[in-house]
């Protein structure tokens, strides 16, 4: 099958009806769950509802044990997927079925979930504010968190993005050739 986009992703959710608020939690959830392929399959070993295991489907890993009703042509086509997500998340407002919600494993894709949902948005001439997101603040960890913070300041992603990349040469030149060796802004005008 298909590795998709960020972006894909925010489109098929926003399609199937999870409101805008809850985009961001959402794409993460699923980059968290797949690495947002349509063909992603994880197996499960027995447990008291599943006595004989179970398996995971799809971008958001739909459960064929507990989800019965939603086939594997389904589960492995990303609209169907993203509808019957829909569904078992009460309409994008309860994420506790998602095992990488309730460990907070989703944070890590939220910096990048907010880039791909802000880029739909864009695309389909939405004005962008940030987008919150449910449950306690992330907490991103080493680069994700230089993005997040440029969109919380209220960079684009191509600010953002251009700001990253600057940080990553200034940390290269730093350990190679120590403090007070860099060449300057890379990213020119974009970094202002």
């Amino acid at each position: 099958m298909a590795q998709l986009s960020g972006q894909t992703v925010a489109k098929l959710a926003f399609i199937a009806g999870v409101p805008r608020n809850q985009l961001v939690t959402c794409v993460a959830i699923a980059w968290a769950e797949s690495g947002l392929r349509t063909d992603a399959l994880g197996h499960n070993g027995p447990t008291s509802g599943c006595p004989n295991g179970s398996r995971d489907r799809g971008l958001w890993q739909i459960n064929d044990c507990y989800h019965r009703d939603v086939s594997d042509a389904c589960a492995f086509d990303a609209s169907c997927n993203a509808r019957a997500m829909l569904r078992i998340s009460n309409n994008g407002t309860n994420w506790r079925p998602w095992s990488t919600f309730n460990s907070n494993a989703y944070h890590e894709y939220v910096p990048a979930a907010q880039i791909a949902v802000n880029a739909f948005l864009e695309g389909v001439g939405e004005v962008v504010t940030p987008t919150p997101t449910s449950g306690p603040a992330p907490v991103p960890q080493g680069l994700g968190a230089a993005t997040a913070i440029e969109i919380q300041k209220g960079s684009g992603p191509i600010g953002a993005t251009a700001r990253l990349l600057q940080k990553i040469v200034d940390e290269v030149m730093d350990s190679k050739y120590g403090p007070g060796h860099r060449t300057g802004p890379i990213m020119g005008d974009i970094i202002k």
